[in-house]
């Protein structure tokens, strides 16, 4: 009946795209689909006030929202489902938010951005992006790069999921940049600074960066 009552064996149910809390009861068998997703806006962000925002991800782990983001110089807020009904700024620019708060100012750079809504507070954390470059990648060896994640529930480990890639050689390097990267000069996992380039044959793969041990980074290529 589409009336989010469930119903053994019941008809599948229709959604379209986005982001959504979903809420199960087994016990009353009933469900509901909620839109819900926070996201920056600003000028400082892609598609500066009007949005689309720049989507934040849950992260069960720690009961936060996170995300790796290039901002500009500018400002940002951050809000719920690409609308003002419900905003965060920050008044007394001390990390704690205040609904409808001032603007918060930034300037040009990587960050990892936490918003945590349980204690009203964010942090913008500075950060060096992790990426993939080489003839075998989407962009070859000028990029800009195949961008990694951080895995938020293991620490220092970052992940690359279905990149496709052809017959060549690749790399890992930080923002775009060749001030540093990695490479393996053994092609046996491990990665050096500046180390040799590493041979792929064509096909779609999840990579896996684990900076865990700093001293020993290791690297995983397995076809996705």
């Amino acid at each position: 009946g589409a009336d989010g009552t469930l119903d053994k064996d019941g008809n599948n149910i229709a959604v379209t795209a986005g982001t959504y809390k979903i809420i199960f009861n087994t016990s009353a068998l009933t469900y509901t689909i909620e839109a819900y997703a926070w996201g920056l806006v600003g000028d400082a962000t892609t598609n500066s006030w009007d949005g689309p925002d720049m989507p934040l991800a849950y992260d069960s782990f720690s009961n936060t929202w996170k995300a790796i983001v290039t901002l500009v110089d500018g400002k940002i807020k951050f809000r719920f489902n690409n609308s003002w009904d419900l905003n965060y700024g920050d008044d007394g620019v001390d990390g704690t938010l205040e609904g409808g708060g001032a603007d918060i100012v930034v300037t040009a750079g990587n960050y990892l951005v936490t918003l945590d809504l349980v204690n009203l507070e964010y942090k913008l954390e500075p950060i060096a992006i992790w990426g993939l470059v080489g003839d075998a990648a989407p962009n070859g060896w000028d990029g800009p790069n195949e961008r990694f994640t951080l895995d938020f529930e293991k620490e220092g480990v970052w992940v690359l999921y279905g990149v496709t890639l052809t017959d060549g050689e690749i790399k890992f390097r930080t923002n775009d940049s060749w001030d540093y990267n990695l490479g393996d000069d053994g092609t046996d996992g491990s990665l050096e600074p500046g180390g040799a380039n590493i041979p792929v044959t064509a096909g779609t793969y999840d990579i896996v960066l684990d900076f865990s041990d700093a001293t020993a980074p290791t690297y995983t290529i397995t076809a996705s």
